[in-house]
């Protein structure tokens, strides 16, 4: 793959190896919670439908050692109320705990920076909680402190649709920002030591993050409008602001975020769209967001987890330096571990 001869890959896979590789997003909890069905909902004690363990398997055969996992509420449970969103964040937490304390040996929830250093100094994968969509803090200010205390440490504020805190990408008609709260749940994120996410949120509602965010914000997992028009990713101005905001955005393996030609939705195209933002923002801002276990359908080179080397073999196939390659696998985030999660 990529052309390269035999010493090139050898060295592009030794580079994997030692390289600390940082996923900013995907959706495991998610995958292994029981049916999504309202008595469930009752309480919040539930039995995953499949062990965290052959997740972890995945991750080490990829190379990744450090995985924000996202608590990620479907559209069924948001629609509604937002008290059924709350329910289910929760069991996503308790479900996370428990599959946390099955595998001690080989993951260590991280709230600060030296927790993620520890863990990889360890041998353990450092996982960062996240909360995809605001829905479950209910419009209460009070309950992002509730969730920093359970060991959340990012948020990203939407997910496709408005919420109390802003309009998602999907609100294609909505000129709207950010709302009162969702602006106080930005200034209280900075207060505690958050990351603030800006994947999913609409045009409107990231430069109002922009304006009022005093700290570095991350887009999780988005790609480059400029080579796939999908609402989800970002402008280039986009890009260049999260970069001006000591930021990063991850590139997302997603298809429809990689090209509207689903046949063009390869590993190649993922490297398309890091060299664009690279080209833009430089390589301190850029990084990965697999959103793996989200995704719909695989794309050629990177079907699963494992593949993720394919990445690095196919950045030193496009001549960046090992100090560039290190900075997107996993440097860029770890920065703002560093400068966000202090305490």
């Amino acid at each position: 793959m990529f052309g390269l001869c035999k010493e090139k890959e050898e060295k592009a896979i030794e580079l994997h190896r030692k390289t600390v590789v940082v996923d900013a997003h995907c959706d495991r909890i998610m995958a292994i919670m029981p049916e999504d069905s309202r008595p469930s909902l009752e309480k919040l004690e539930v039995e995953p439908k499949k062990s965290f363990g052959e997740h972890l398997d995945e991750l080490e055969a990829g190379g990744i050692k450090c995985q924000i996992f996202a608590l990620w509420n479907p559209d069924y449970f948001t629609s509604i109320y937002h008290q059924t969103a709350l329910m289910r964040a929760l069991q996503m937490v308790n479900v996370f705990f428990s599959e946390l304390e099955k595998q001690s040996e080989r993951i260590t929830l991280c709230t600060n920076f030296s927790d993620i250093t520890k863990a990889i100094e360890e041998g353990k994968l450092s996982a960062v909680l996240s909360i995809e969509g605001g829905e479950p803090l209910m419009g209460d200010v009070r309950m992002l402190r509730i969730f920093y205390m359970l060991g959340v440490r990012a948020l990203g504020l939407t997910w496709y649709p408005r919420n109390k805190l802003a309009d998602g990408s999907w609100e294609l008609r909505s000129n709207s920002g950010l709302s009162t709260f969702g602006a106080e749940v930005v200034e209280e994120m900075n207060k505690l030591g958050m990351i603030v996410d800006v994947s999913h949120i609409n045009e409107r509602g990231f430069w109002d993050v922009i304006d009022i965010s005093k700290s570095s914000i991350i887009a999780s997992h988005s790609n480059c409008r400029a080579l796939c028009d999908h609402h989800r990713n970002l402008t280039d101005d986009q890009i260049r602001a999260v970069a001006d905001k000591e930021g990063a955005m991850g590139i997302t393996y997603v298809s429809a975020f990689l090209d509207k030609r689903y046949e063009k939705a390869t590993v190649e195209r993922v490297l398309d769209h890091i060299d664009h933002a690279v080209e833009l923002a430089g390589t301190d801002h850029v990084g990965l967001g697999s959103d793996y276990s989200g995704l719909r359908s695989g794309r050629k080179g990177l079907e699963d987890i494992t593949q993720v080397p394919n990445i690095t073999k196919g950045l030193v196939s496009r001549g960046y330096s090992d100090c560039e390659i290190e900075k997107i696998m996993g440097g860029s985030f770890l920065r703002i571990f560093k400068n966000v999660l202090i305490r």
